[in-house]
């Protein structure tokens, strides 16, 4: 239960109980304990959560006096603000000085140590201290109110959670039992996915409750990653291509974009290779997700050269992961240079400079002139695959050019 509800509907925040070891502890200088001990994510709460609302309610900051503060049992280990858990051996703005100091602005607290729950004791220690009648001080971040009107509409607030909670968990345990192979994916576990496929019962293209495979899941975005990489890795891929998985198919049913385009804006290159391998398109035309209309028509080299919106990689090398690995790759497979002709060509889809914007256009500069104007490319826009684009499509140019004369005469 959480604590709030039990303050709310009048439980004392300093009853105080004996432990096993016969310490005597209240509510507070338990949490605190609880903390020091690392066990700060429990079924019920966080227990640092729970100091505000308990200063709030009317804990005594200092139940056993000043020689045993909670703020020195919360955080044992040395920081720099240990010295003022003895009360008042430090003013606030000393505080205050240590804190912006040490740690800097929107640094984070050397670990273990959490500065906002220390601050909400240390604060209340220290008003305790200079007045033994004082009132609890004003704890940020508390929702405390007193009477049971609140008790209860928190009670029923915290039941609400438990039970969507619960019906999430007996979700997952249903979907787990239904869709093994799905799941297996989804979790990049290997040893789980070749367990579920020997078991002759699960088709490598069997479709979940929202109609997708294995494959499509695993291509599926990792969670809480707004960029939204796949979740599988190179293992998992290439064994699912190697037991015949469809790698034709959209990331999402009817969706327009495409698995190997997605690898392809991603610059996986051992993605792409697996996709190629199970007899992906390199040419096959996608759209973006949220181009409705398909309006703007796209194939995974253009994909590839979105490099610059991979915010989490600038890597532009030739490694295995990079944009002028996925670029060859796609090539070496047979994707066209200039899929969408020489009005559109490949570099029109880097971002590039203005000072660079003329040698976008097929045979429109010299490498020399390029070259001058590389220096300008920001970080993360891929110059040197765009040199690479650049320098095949005048090649690719100057000898249709050659063929286009030789068959005049």
């Amino acid at each position: 239960m959480n604590p709030i509800v039990l303050l709310a509907g009048g439980a004392d925040p300093n009853a105080p109980y004996r432990l096993p070891d016969n310490r005597t502890v209240t509510p507070l200088t338990w949490a605190a304990l609880c903390v020091a001990a690392g066990k700060n994510t429990t079924e019920y709460g966080y227990p640092d959560n729970s100091i505000p609302d308990l200063l709030a309610a009317g804990a005594n900051p200092l139940p056993f006096g000043p020689a045993n503060p909670p703020s020195a049992l919360a955080y044992p280990k040395p920081h720099p603000l240990s010295h003022c858990n003895k009360p008042g051996a430090c003013s606030a703005a000393e505080v205050d000085r240590i804190r912006s100091t040490i740690y800097g602005v929107g640094a984070p607290d050397p670990a273990p140590f959490d500065y906002s729950p220390w601050h909400d004791m240390w604060r209340a220690q220290e008003a305790k201290f200079a007045d033994p009648n004082a009132k609890p001080v004003e704890i940020f971040g508390s929702s405390f109110e007193p009477g049971k009107g609140f008790a209860c509409k928190q009670a029923d607030q915290f039941l609400r959670s438990e039970l969507n909670r619960r019906e999430e968990a007996e979700a997952k345990q249903r979907y787990a039992r239904a869709y093994p192979l799905h799941v297996a994916v989804a979790a990049d576990n290997l040893t789980a996915v070749k367990t579920a496929l020997a078991s002759g019962k699960i088709d490598v293209n069997s479709k979940n409750d929202k109609g997708l495979t294995p494959l499509q899941v695993g291509m599926g975005c990792k969670e809480r990653d707004w960029q939204c990489w796949p979740r599988m890795g190179p293992e998992v891929a290439e064994f699912l291509v190697s037991k015949g998985a469809d790698v034709k198919l959209d990331v999402h049913p009817e969706s327009g974009y495409s698995l190997l385009c997605k690898a392809a804006f991603h610059g996986l290159t051992w993605l792409v290779k697996a996709l190629l391998k199970g007899g992906a398109d390199p040419n096959a035309v996608c759209y973006d997700e949220d181009d409705k209309q398909r309006k703007d028509a796209q194939t995974p080299l253009t994909k590839a050269a979105a490099c610059d919106f991979r915010l989490s990689t600038s890597d532009d090398s030739s490694g295995p992961d990079s944009t002028n690995g996925t670029v060859q790759a796609l090539l070496d497979a047979g994707a066209k240079l200039l899929p969408f002709g020489k009005e559109r060509p490949l570099t029109s889809f880097f971002s590039t400079p203005k000072s660079a914007v003329k040698c976008v256009k097929v045979q429109a500069c010299s490498e020399a002139q390029l070259q001058a104007v590389l220096p300008d490319f920001k970080s993360g826009s891929c110059p040197s695959s765009f040199v690479l684009v650049w320098r095949l499509q005048e090649k690719q140019a100057a000898q249709l050019g050659r063929r286009l004369r030789a068959a005049a005469v």
